[in-house]
């Protein structure tokens, strides 16, 4: 799982990881540094395995942590109306 900070779950995060389809993993790799980002502290963030199992990379981040060109990825658009 990429770099979240909330070292928990491991074992239930590889298994919701090894079930995932390509697609879904690289939009993960490059959505979750945008979610640390928004949820700059931790404790707000939710553990991986429910980022994973909720398929929170669909959901809607902020805008203004969209800018960031290096985390631009192939047309792919969070869902607009998805709430946290």
């Amino acid at each position: 799982f990429p770099s979240h900070d909330r070292k928990v779950g491991k074992a239930l995060c590889q298994q919701i990881w090894a079930n995932l389809c390509e697609k879904d993993v690289d939009i993960i790799i490059k959505t979750v540094p945008l979610y640390v980002k928004w949820k700059s502290d931790v404790k707000y963030r939710k553990m991986p395995a429910t980022y994973l199992r909720q398929r929170c990379w669909e959901d809607t981040i902020p805008s203004e942590f969209l800018e960031d060109t290096e985390h631009k990825f192939n047309g792919y658009e969070p869902p607009k109306n998805a709430i946290y």
